[in-house]
């Protein structure tokens, strides 16, 4: 796995849980045991056997493991996950909702863990659970599905010298593999698209037409395959004046275009969420992605008739717990 929010459910009736993990950098996962508080397991390069849970009360439990940093950050691949010889394992129910958020830094969590501008970005300071999009799932009581890379465009990315765009990374399992293939069975009720931001944020802008058109291919590939999905398009709050102005224009003339043509329920919708309190390098800090949540629930409730009325999650009991850390430590 390298996409932001991925990892697994499991529910299982056993007092310990392992799991034997290989990362190529050191990448950070929320640990969730019956529905506590996330705590932060911190991965070391290579293959290591880690200590999600032990001690456990008797009964049924279930873990939720979710990557709090992006594809940048290498690959993880989770080698076994095991039980107490007398423990039995389970498959929980998964929400009824499906979510799909397809974005950049912004969605990734990028830099919302420091509390000023002036942190410089790291592993530590990432956090996708924090973000306007996982706080969003929450809500909905919805199952979310990431596709975000830190500085990737529709047509340009904010380094202009880097080639692939979200465009060519959409479909693929693992963004920096191209032959890995997203098979697309697991299909999204709502998509939400937050692009835009690097395609102007810096020298070197794509055309207006060049934009529109990138953006009605994206469109066409989101639609493909999520043939009955509400599409939401919006573009971050790191953009200001012309540059905002422009990717807004662009967003909704492919919006325009795209619906003229037959594709389907989709909206253009303007999330205007002051930046307060900013993370690393002028991103959304927590107090923004709280707020980007609440604007996108409520526009999710308005628009999306589905989801006009929310749904009551049920969780087991409360277990705490401490940070983890591979079993040397």
């Amino acid at each position: 796995m390298a996409w932001s929010g991925t990892g697994f459910v499991l529910a299982f009736e056993a007092d310990e849980l392992v799991v034997e993990a290989e990362d190529e950098g050191s990448n950070r996962f929320d640990v969730s045991i019956d529905g506590a508080p996330p705590q932060p397991w911190v991965l070391a390069p290579g293959r290591r056997r880690y200590v999600l849970a032990r001690d456990l009360e008797r009964g049924l439990h279930q873990v939720v493991v979710a990557r709090r940093t992006e594809a940048l950050f290498g690959v993880t691949t989770i080698r076994s996950i095991e039980i107490s010889a007398d423990g039995v394992a389970r498959v929980p129910r998964p929400p009824l909702r499906k979510l799909e958020l397809v974005g950049d830094s912004i969605t990734t969590g990028y830099g919302v863990e420091a509390d000023s501008p002036n942190v410089p970005f790291s592993a530590a300071t990432q956090n996708h659970g924090c973000t306007y999009g996982a706080l969003a799932a929450r809500a909905l009581a919805c199952e979310s599905s990431t596709v975000a890379w830190s500085g990737k465009g529709v047509v340009c990315n904010y380094h202009r010298d880097e080639p692939e765009t979200m465009l060519d990374l959409y479909e693929r399992v693992l963004p920096g593999d191209p032959a890995s293939r997203w098979t697309f069975s697991w299909v999204p009720d709502v998509v939400v698209v937050n692009l835009g931001t690097n395609d102007f944020a810096v020298a070197g802008a794509p055309s207006p037409a060049a934009f529109e058109a990138g953006y009605v291919r994206l469109l066409a590939m989101i639609r493909r395959h999520a043939p009955e999905a509400f599409i939401l398009c919006t573009v971050g709050n790191m953009l200001v004046g012309r540059d905002l102005a422009r990717a807004r224009a662009g967003i909704h003339g492919a919006v325009e275009a795209f619906v003229r043509h037959g594709g389907g329920p989709v909206e253009a919708f303007d999330m205007k969420v002051s930046n307060a309190r900013p993370g690393s390098d002028w991103h959304p800090g927590r107090h923004a992605h709280r707020r980007m949540a609440e604007v996108l629930v409520a526009e999710l409730r308005a628009r999306h008739r589905p989801w006009a009325e929310p749904v009551v999650a049920t969780r087991g009991h409360l277990v705490g717990g401490a940070a983890i850390n591979d079993e040397t430590g």
